[in-house]
């Protein structure tokens, strides 16, 4: 029987199984490859995993390809995206297992799970439509410890910090220290995620004199070594601090919408505290001395048992395996073509709008970057922009880009609705359910919102709600902004052609 290896690819904090299942994975006498490699051009990547059965392991968001991850981290390279590796490299078995318990899936993963051949995932609830067929709870993995009573955990309380990238972007060091050193100076230490700028924020914050835990520290590891942990925005820390046994106090995020749903969401799990940061002393105060866990361990060797016995009823189907394709079938190991197609009319927002529907993320942005400039009074600019970061997963970004264009153009509902369906299409039901009622409130008789807003109430298990919304059932949701003509124009009944 051939013996495969198991490739494992993500990138910086959703790579979790980089760390224990890899290690368990080599442990066992497996060879482990870890992609992206810095080392591997794309085209090296992808001839390697031809030559031989592989496994192949993601915990990432496995919808970002190398172009929408430049964008958003541009320290992280990808050399062949997750997607083309699995329907064109043919692994032996493809696994998924989520890094996150708040946002495990984004985009349209949820539709893409299917293509996987076993889906392992922290609890026995998926709760996403349709279930895949290969679905096995494993617990989560960074719960590996035994549960220790606060008295025996070395912390007092660590401020896990989220949003790291939007920080360095937005504020730097010097501002961000300025921010969070009142709630740092109560004898809070903070750890922060393994995303690009984390070092230069670790020394420089142990120079002010904060108890910096290192990134590279394993974090279920010092969650279950702290006698509170502290959390801010829609950080995936909340559940888990809270599954594992450890109370959470969740500072807020800066963002009106995530505030909402900060509220409707992790205020129902045991031991969170929802905190406005001037109440934090007060907020920590009130947790709960003992909170004991809800989630299963993971178990490092059963899943790897699982794993390589689907791996082997596979091969057993299928002799022929690996494939060996000629040199000159490879088409998809040619290089990236580049952008071939011109959108430029003169009008940059027609431009970049039209490239928008095209996908073209880098013309959308340069073009619309442009216009925003050019016509800062203009809301589309900033609607549009909001939309592309939405795609790429960016919520916070997403948000602040359609609050500017709110500022310069208060009141249209066209564009608080688009923004919903653009939520709801990329998996964020609960941010869609909060724009598309915005829309309805500014105008009552935007027919074409009921049916998205329905649908999301539907996806956030408000059924009677949705069931009552008075539409016309003869629509079908629609994207809500034109895709080209501006002022003065009428409603597209969805993207197309030119």
């Amino acid at each position: 029987m051939i013996s495969p290896i198991f490739v494992i690819w993500g990138y910086g904090s959703e790579n979790i199984l980089l760390s224990d299942f890899a290690d368990a994975v080599h442990n066992r006498g497996h060879e482990v490859l870890v992609l992206p490699d810095e080392g591997m051009s794309r085209q090296e990547e992808l001839t390697r995993l031809l030559s031989t059965p592989f496994i192949l392991l993601t915990s990432a968001h496995f919808t970002r390809d190398a172009q929408n991850l430049a964008s958003a981290y541009p320290d992280i390279k990808i050399g062949a995206d997750f997607l083309e590796i699995l329907f064109h490299a043919k692994p032996v078995l493809s696994v998924f297992y989520p890094h996150d318990l708040t946002t495990p899936l984004v985009l349209n993963e949820p539709a893409l799970l299917s293509a996987f051949d076993l889906v392992l995932w922290p609890t026995p609830f998926f709760g996403y439509q349709p279930k895949p067929a290969k679905f096995h709870n494993a617990g989560w993995i960074s719960y590996r410890n035994a549960w220790k009573p606060p008295a025996e955990r070395s912390h007092d309380c660590v401020w896990f910090f989220s949003d790291l990238t939007s920080h360095v972007r937005r504020y730097g060091i010097d501002r961000t220290y300025e921010k969070i050193s009142p709630i740092l100076n109560e004898g809070v230490a903070i750890k922060f995620p393994c995303w690009p700028g984390y070092l230069e924020f670790e020394e420089a914050f142990r120079a002010r004199g904060v108890h910096v835990i290192p990134a590279q520290q394993h974090t279920g590891d010092t969650i279950q070594d702290t006698r509170v942990a502290v959390a801010n925005g829609l950080s995936g820390i909340i559940i888990e601090a809270s599954a594992m046994g450890t109370p959470v106090v969740a500072l807020p995020s800066e963002n009106a919408v995530e505030q909402r749903i900060q509220c409707e969401f992790f205020s129902a799990f045991p031991g969170v505290v929802l905190s406005r940061p001037e109440d934090f002393l007060r907020s920590r105060a009130s947790l709960p001395s003992v909170l004991h866990p809800c989630i299963d361990p993971f178990d490092a060797q059963a899943v790897l048992d699982l794993i390589l016995h689907e791996a082997e009823e596979k091969l057993a189907a299928n002799c022929d395996y690996p494939p060996c394709p000629q040199a000159d079938e490879i088409v998809f190991l040619a290089p990236r073509p580049g952008n071939t197609v011109s959108y430029r009319s003169g009008n940059e927002i027609e431009d970049g709008i039209r490239a928008f529907n095209a996908g073209d993320y880098a013309a959308a942005i340069e073009f619309l970057s442009a216009a925003m400039t050019r016509e800062p009074n203009n809301p589309l600019p900033f609607a549009y922009l909001g939309f592309i970061a939405a795609h790429q997963g960016l919520l916070q970004e997403a948000a602040d880009f359609i609050a500017q264009a709110d500022r310069v153009a208060p009141g249209r509902a066209d564009i608080k609705a688009a923004f919903g369906e653009e939520m709801l299409k990329t998996g964020h039901p609960e941010i869609a359910t909060v724009y598309l009622k915005e829309a309805i409130e500014l105008q009552p008789d935007l027919q074409t919102v009921y049916p998205a807003l329905a649908q999301s109430l539907h996806r956030v298990e408000c059924d009677e709600e949705a069931t009552a919304l008075p539409f016309d059932t003869s629509l079908t949701h629609q994207t809500f902004l034109p895709r080209g003509k501006r002022e003065g124009i009428t409603m597209d009944a969805g993207k197309g052609d030119d």
